[in-house]
């Protein structure tokens, strides 16, 4: 979580200095995770369960209530009553109560009063286990929250990442395809200027037209698609479209330094969900010996204790209360439930590290599959410039047709389209790579 509060103090940094130069992807996380509205509606939440871990300690605190009553009959003169009654409960069940009277007549008179009770439960209830059971119920849904907000954290971080590389992707679409619109219209106006020279026909016009209206097509589908992606960056971020600033380009993040540790070693130690997995296991197996606690008798040790005060008698009380139903079988249909969510919590371990082990396998691959594709991206669109350059001189010469030309055209989009796509999908795919780690954070 230290990364969190490192993240919250130069969020502000990070702000003014994105409305002065552009927004850079580190800068729109930071952003994202400070200003969230869902992020920060879910870190309210979860200082709620703080709050509640707090009563619940409280619980084991010394508490102090002041007494004070006035009473007056027809029959009896008035008096007062004022003391200070003072109580803890221990950790062992244990509870203690102090209480102090004193009585004040109107004719003068007054008495004192004190005295001391002790509560101590025996075998169902004894020790911590029930205790602070209410506590550790607590303190359970504190950290599972805490879990849940470090995973909504990650997957904010992720959506800001594919939206961020997104907006970058449609802004170069839209600049390709109006670079390739201009090239259509100076197409057009060649082969009209042919056509009337009779070195055109009426087809090859009509192909190229075509050619242009669906580079026209998609400027128009590119600079809308910018726009949307825009305004859901804009939503993750906390603003509204206006206030989002330009984007500066986006470059990989590094390469996490794993040492001498295997990934999978490192998932395993940093993901978070096998963490709640295993203190999911630890909260049902802690209900199932609790559970197993209602088969004891419920036997309370108490003692009562009245010192001499004003010439009043020592009074004392020792006893043991207590009692335990005969008919056992619903107790018996709890316990074998609380066996079965504790075996059930058990089998989701094993199931979240399979999990685990396959993203980890499976990002590892697609970051291997991304270089490769890249490579290949980056010859094929060599190709294809040289292909559409040595298209677009013959054609000059007459020596090739204008299919030949748009082929080379479309070819050389498709590969342009490519490798844009890659630039996007190797920078999440570094992202990616790190939340399945669990580094992301880091």
């Amino acid at each position: 979580m230290k990364i969190l509060f490192i993240i919250l103090g130069v969020s502000f940094y990070a702000w003014i200095r994105a409305e002065e130069e552009g927004l850079s992807l580190e800068d729109a996380l930071v952003q994202g995770v400070q200003y969230n509205f869902e992020l920060s509606r879910d870190r309210i939440l979860t200082e709620v369960n703080r709050g509640t871990v707090e009563i619940e300690e409280r619980q084991f605190r010394l508490k102090l209530e002041p007494l004070f009553a006035v009473e007056s009959s027809a029959r009896e003169v008035s008096l007062t009553r004022f003391g200070l009654r003072v109580e803890r409960e221990l950790r062992w069940g244990t509870r203690l109560e102090a209480r102090g009277e004193v009585t004040r007549r109107e004719e003068g008179d007054s008495e004192e009063e004190l005295e001391l009770r002790l509560e101590q439960p025996l075998f169902k209830r004894f020790g911590p286990l029930a205790a602070e059971s209410s506590l550790e119920s607590a303190r359970f849904a504190m950290r599972q929250a805490d879990w849940n907000l470090h995973l909504e954290t990650e997957r904010l971080m992720i959506r800001i990442v594919n939206r961020f590389t997104e907006v970058l992707k449609r802004e170069r679409d839209a600049i390709r395809e109006t670079e390739a619109l201009a090239r259509a219209d100076d197409f057009v106006k060649l082969l009209e200027l042919r056509e009337r020279q009779g070195r055109a026909t009426e087809v090859e016009v009509l192909e190229m037209k075509m050619l242009r209206q669906e580079a026209a097509l998609r400027v128009r589908f590119a600079e809308s698609a910018s726009r949307r992606e825009a305004r859901e960056l804009a939503r993750l971020l906390g603003r509204t479209p206006e206030q989002l600033p330009e984007l500066q380009e986006a470059s990989r993040p590094p390469m996490p330094d794993l040492g001498e540790k295997e990934p999978e070693q490192v998932a395993r130690e940093q993901r978070v969900e096998l963490k709640q997995a295993m203190d999911a296991y630890k909260e049902a197996r802690r209900q199932v010996d609790l559970q197993r606690r209602e088969f004891y008798p419920d036997l309370r040790l108490l003692a009562n204790y009245k010192p001499v005060l004003d010439g009043s008698d020592e009074e004392w009380f020792v006893g043991i209360s207590g009692g335990q139903t005969l008919d056992v079988g619903v107790k018996r249909i709890e316990y074998s439930q609380k066996e079965e969510q504790a075996r059930a919590a058990l089998i989701e371990i094993a199931v979240v590290e399979l999990r685990i082990l396959r993203e980890v396998r499976d990002a590892a691959d697609r970051l291997e599959t991304l270089e490769e594709e890249w490579d290949l991206a980056q010859q094929q669109l060599s190709l294809a410039e040289r292909r559409w350059k040595t298209a677009d001189a013959l054609y000059q010469r007459g020596r090739s047709s204008a299919t030949a030309l748009r082929e080379a055209e479309e070819r050389l989009v498709d590969a342009q389209t490519l490798i844009l796509r890659l630039q996007a999908e190797r920078i999440r795919a570094l992202y990616e790579w790190r939340q399945v780690l669990g580094l992301l954070l880091d």
